[in-house]
């Protein structure tokens, strides 16, 4: 029903085709309780819902048992945790700092510049039977907001129908959807029966390089591992300011190799006097 402003000197850019899109994440959103150390649950995927969502038995729901308290509570997207890393994501990209970590096991998605992709953040019921609402964000880059409903996402038709291709919305948060007055899951003629609450369709195009990350904005949400970064490739991104401070995994060599190896006439010994530890 929000449209965006499609005319005069600030109109929004008009939306890119559907066949324009390269790839379509489906981000499915669950609350469950896991080992400390582990990162995932289940069979990830951000690919398929069905395979997201599981079978009997490895379905998000059930995986709500506390164990006697040793299984914390966690926000899983595409039935995968994030877990911050002590060099900041950037840093890691630019200077090939532990690149083996920029998987998507890991939450980390490479996109390209200037390719269109769309994003389905599905919500799930968390572990109290609640469909909770959620405030995506996304840095770097703003979003086309092409439709939202309730249910299970499938891509029919109908659904496809339903989205807005003439002038969405342009944002970069978005609240998704979540079940009536009393925000109870979608399927209340069952109540054991765990049924999808809703999906949010997006579109965006990377403008800018970087490491771009994309999280809930209830701050406890992100904490709880509900987040994942978008990034283009490491030769995209512009090299730091000489006086770049160091965090983490950085080291003075590490970064003076990287920041001037290709200035010729430069002693290195004089270089990392330019690196602020």
């Amino acid at each position: 029903e929000i449209k965006g402003l499609y005319t005069g000197s600030n109109a929004i850019p008009a939306v890119p085709s559907s066949t324009t899109v390269t790839r379509t994440f489906i981000m499915l959103v669950t609350q469950e309780r896991m080992n400390a150390m582990a990162s995932f649950q289940a069979q990830p995927s951000v690919d398929s819902l069905t395979v997201a969502v599981g079978s009997v038995g490895s379905k998000p729901q059930d995986f709500c048992d506390s164990d006697g308290n040793t299984k914390p509570l966690r926000w899983l997207l595409g039935r995968r945790t994030w877990k911050y890393p002590t060099t900041p994501v950037l840093s890691k990209l630019y200077f090939d700092i532990g690149a083996d970590d920029f998987t998507e096991e890991n939450l980390y998605y490479a996109i390209e510049l200037g390719k269109t992709y769309d994003m389905v953040i599905h919500n799930y019921p968390a572990c109290n039977g609640v469909c909770e609402t959620h405030s995506w964000h996304m840095h770097g880059m703003n979003f086309w907001v092409l439709g939202a409903g309730r249910g299970e996402w499938s891509g029919s038709a109908a659904q496809l129908a339903m989205l807005n291709m003439v002038d969405p919305s342009m944002r970069d948060t978005v609240q998704t959807i979540s079940e009536g007055v009393d925000n109870l899951p979608f399927n209340k003629t069952q109540p054991q029966t765990w049924a999808p609450c809703g999906w949010t369709v997006l579109r965006f195009v990377p403008k800018s390089p970087g490491t771009w990350m994309f999280h809930c904005h209830q701050l406890w949400h992100i904490i709880m591992g509900s987040n994942a970064v978008f990034y283009t490739a490491a030769h995209t991104i512009p090299p730091p300011p000489s006086n770049l401070m160091l965090c983490g995994e950085m080291t003075v060599e590490k970064v003076a190799q990287k920041l001037f190896a290709s200035s010729s006439g430069c002693n290195t010994s004089n270089q990392k006097s330019q690196v602020t530890p």
